[in-house]
């Protein structure tokens, strides 16, 4: 399933009876009928729930990586001509109905967080103005008082991370920002890198110290 019916760039393994595995092209998803999305909305809520009953202390929605979310977000992958595809309000319908339900079934904002990779290009899923599409996306998280947001840099090409940083350098400025706490995370960076990257954010973005963050994800579950 996907917004729209548009395949993958990518290859998947494929398995025969015989045991054998071989590469195939994607196949193409089944576009989600409009109906179907409030469904979609509340399994995020009822996962929430499940999470914070086997203990966990928080929740990170992952609208990143061309997963679900990040396709309804990305012009390229989002063909809809109803209420959640076209406009940037409309792409970013669904991940705030997400974001929403989430807080919902948290009982608290404060631990709910959300990840997002502007500029990323997983299996082909990418937007045409991710400054426009992320600034607004974090124009609205704004007022939900989320934990934190977690921006994704790629880690793939070096032209395309400086591009993720600037891009995200922009949105920031171009958005007030007044999230209790914000992380940037690359997945070969270090804990001192993370830092840095975390002390040269814009002053708008005026985020508190990452340290409660990590500690509370660190710390025995709740009994």
């Amino acid at each position: 399933m996907a917004p729209s019916a548009i395949a993958a760039k990518a290859d998947v393994y494929v398995q025969e009876p015989d045991g054998s595995h071989h590469k195939a092209a994607a196949s193409t998803p089944r576009a989600l009928e409009t109906a179907e999305l409030p469904q979609v909305v509340a399994t995020y809520a009822q996962a929430t729930r499940n999470a914070l009953q086997a203990g966990f202390d928080g929740v990170e929605i992952h609208a990143a990586n061309g997963y679900l979310l990040d396709q309804f977000l990305c012009s390229n992958s989002n063909q809809r001509t109803d209420n959640y595809g076209g406009s940037v309000e409309n792409r970013a319908r669904l991940v705030l109905d997400v974001v929403d339900a989430v807080i919902a079934a948290a009982g608290d904002a404060g631990i709910v967080g959300i990840r997002i990779s502007p500029l990323g290009t997983f299996n082909g899923v990418e937007d045409a103005n991710p400054l426009e599409t992320f600034s607004y996306l974090l124009g609205q998280l704004n007022s939900r008082g989320l934990a934190y947001v977690h921006v994704n840099k790629p880690d793939w090409p070096v032209a395309a991370t400086k591009a993720s940083t600037s891009c995200w350098r922009r949105c920031a400025r171009s958005t007030r920002v007044t999230l209790s706490s914000l992380a940037v995370w690359t997945a070969t960076a270090p804990l001192q890198r993370l830092i840095a990257a975390w002390r040269s954010l814009p002053p708008l973005v005026a985020p508190t110290s990452p340290t409660p963050i990590w500690s509370r994800a660190c710390r025995p579950a709740r009994r």
